[in-house]
Order: structure tokens, then sequence, then C-alpha cells
């Protein structure tokens, strides 16, 4: 209904009333609808430029915290360690902002978040943290086989096993 209303509302703003001839269209708003649709100007050198996701203090310090307790380890810190870490320290819109694991190969999919995380890491001081292929998601060696594919594989199975208790009798 809201949307009604304000399609009536930019109507109705758009038209005057004119006695003689019934309704006439403001000559002010068409030339802002005339110069709205002029074609669009290549982006900037500035808009152009990828932005970094920005991390905040507080993620900056359990980081901080995660490194020092840490510190004592000569080993190699995998990126899923730290993650777990971060993710059960921090409140729940920061950790909306991390990746999610694919849908069905349930392998890491790190986005750009989770990259600005790492190189945060390395520069607080950390050893560069270790993210294995194996537990990335390939896109190329993955095979969608649809929504439900399982349900339907289960379906079969359980018919092929009803046919041969029949055939058994």
């Amino acid at each position: 209904m809201k949307h009604r209303e304000n399609s009536i509302s930019y109507i109705s703003s758009s038209l005057s009333i004119d006695r003689g001839s019934g309704f006439q269209e403001n000559s002010q708003n068409t030339r802002n609808q005339e110069s709205s649709l002029q074609e669009p100007t290549a982006p900037t050198l500035e808009e152009s430029v990828e932005k970094k996701p920005i991390l905040s203090d507080f993620i900056l310090s359990r980081l901080q915290s995660i490194l020092h307790s840490l510190r004592g380890t000569d080993n190699v810190v995998k990126w899923m360690v730290v993650k777990v870490a971060l993710l059960r320290s921090i409140r729940a819109v920061e950790r909306g902002k991390f990746s999610r694991r694919h849908p069905q190969s349930k392998k890491q999919v790190p986005n750009e978040y989770d990259y600005a995380v790492m190189e945060a890491w390395e520069n607080l001081g950390g050893k560069p943290l270790e993210l294995l292929p194996e537990e990335l998601h390939d896109e190329s060696s993955h095979i969608y086989l649809g929504r439900g594919y399982g349900l339907r594989e289960w379906h079969k199975k359980q018919r092929k096993l009803k046919h041969s208790e029949a055939s058994d009798l």
C-alpha cells in the first residue's frame, strides 16, 4: 500500500491541473527526468579501485589476543584454527562478514573479508596462515547434481530394497 501512495504522490506532483485543457505536465519535472535519462559516465579512478574491507578495532584486538595465545607454538598456524577462535569470540554482526562453507562440498570459500583478516594477522606479527588446498572448494571439480538429489537417490535405494524383498518371498 505504501508503494501505491508513493506513486500517487509522484503522479500528483508531476501533473498540475490546467482549468482550460485538463492535465498538463510540469516543465520542471520533465527537465529533471530528461537529465536523469542521460548516459552514465565512466567511473573515476577512485571508484574503479577495489576497496578492501575495513576491520574494526574489536576484531584487531581479538586477533592480537589469539596471536598472543598462540605465540609459544612453533607450528604452522592454520587459517581455520584462527577463524574458529575468532568466530567464537566476536558478536553475531561481525561473524556475518566472514565466509561460509560451500553448501554441497562443505569446503571453505574464502571471501575478501577473510583475506583481509589473514593480512591483518601477518601485519600484527604472526606467521602467514596456512590455507590448505584440500580445505578449499574447487569449482572445477564439483558437479552440481541439483536440488533434492540425495532424496531422489534415497528413494531409488528404497525401491530397490522393496523389490528385492518382494522377489525373495
